[in-house]
């Protein structure tokens, strides 16, 4: 039961959680708690989740910069288009109506992390591939002073004139027709 599940993962993971989906997208589903949050609030989002899907995923919630790789999979290999970091200063986080009001998200790209740049290539690139990827992913990151998180990896990324995927390829110099025509191609 959702009461019992949600006692196991703040014991297992700690107070801070995030709970979501595990398929889907669009942050539909997902949730955030603080250290704060009750038992029941986990609880309530868990039957949130399970009528969504058959299976939530309960994960440690990690503060930081909030990072996406995108991944375009050439006859050469994977290789990375640009980092974007995120930022939802209306919303708690990048939730669904950050990723498709326009305004709602800021987006640096390429976003500049410094040391960590090389670090968050080379997990995304190895995350692609370990997953058995083709063609295009988008892998997103929370990258803090206390290193890299990977949080999920999008084998479908959005493509709509807010979508984080599109925006990365014109960083690269690669405009959407091209970008569309490489990919049916």
């Amino acid at each position: 039961d959702a009461a019992s599940a949600a006692r196991l993962a703040r014991s297992t993971l700690g107070a801070a959680l995030v709970v979501k989906p595990a398929s889907g997208g669009s942050s539909v589903g997902v949730a955030r708690f603080s250290d704060h949050a009750t038992d029941e609030e986990v609880a309530r989002s868990l039957e949130v989740v399970w009528s969504l899907d058959e299976v939530a995923l309960v994960e440690r919630f990690v503060s930081g910069r909030e990072v996406t790789c995108s991944i375009l999979d050439l006859d050469e290999g994977p290789k990375v288009l640009a980092l974007t970091e995120i930022e939802s200063p209306s919303d708690a986080f990048y939730n669904y109506e950050a990723r498709y009001a326009p305004g709602r998200s800021v987006h640096t790209c390429p976003a500049e992390l410094g040391e960590m740049t090389a670090r968050v290539h080379e997990v995304a690139v190895r995350a692609h591939v370990a997953l058995g990827c083709r063609d295009l992913s988008r892998v997103d990151f929370v990258v803090s002073a206390g290193g890299v998180t990977l949080l999920e990896v999008n084998t479908l990324p959005g493509f709509t004139a807010t979508s984080l995927y599109p925006e990365a390829a014109r960083a690269r110099g690669l405009p959407f027709p091209d970008l569309c025509d490489q990919l049916v191609t």
